[in-house]
C-alpha cells in the first residue's frame, strides 16, 4: 500500500483558516487573528501540542 504524503499549506492561508473558523463561532476578530497568528507560530516553531491540533478544541 502506498502512502500519501502529507499536505502542506502556507503559513498565512492556515492563519486565515482558523482566524475565520475562530469568528464564525463567536470569537471577535481581533482575538481570531491573534489565535490564527500564535497557533501558527507554535506549529513552525515545533510546539505542534500548542498549534492548530488545538483547533477543534476551541470550537
Amino acid at each position: 500500500m502506498s502512502e500519501t504524503a502529507p499536505r502542506r499549506f502556507p503559513a498565512a492561508e492556515l492563519e486565515d483558516f482558523i482566524s475565520r473558523a475562530l469568528t464564525n463561532v463567536g470569537l471577535p476578530a481581533r482575538d481570531a487573528t491573534d489565535c490564527g497568528r500564535l497557533m501558527v507560530a507554535s506549529d513552525l516553531a515545533g510546539f505542534h501540542t500548542h498549534g492548530i491540533f488545538r483547533l477543534t478544541q476551541y470550537m
